[in-house]
């Protein structure tokens, strides 16, 4: 389904999580996987992947920190 699309950029997975986070705040990750599990099922694995990222990185942002 998603013949020609490039995987988006690291710079790119950032934004998008931005976009998501501003939007839905705690469950942007939930969200971003939510995504990508409806990519996956249509079968557009470079959207899916992508969306999986997204939520990689938002949940790697909400963890609390051990400092």
């Amino acid at each position: 389904m998603a013949q020609g699309l490039e995987a988006p950029t690291q710079a790119e997975i950032g934004l998008m999580a931005d976009v998501l986070y501003r939007r839905y705040r705690r469950r942007a990750a939930e969200v971003a996987a939510d995504f990508a599990e409806e990519h996956r099922v249509i079968g557009d694995t470079v959207r899916a992947r992508a969306w999986s990222e997204v939520a990689t990185c938002l949940t790697a942002r909400m963890a609390p920190t051990l400092s």
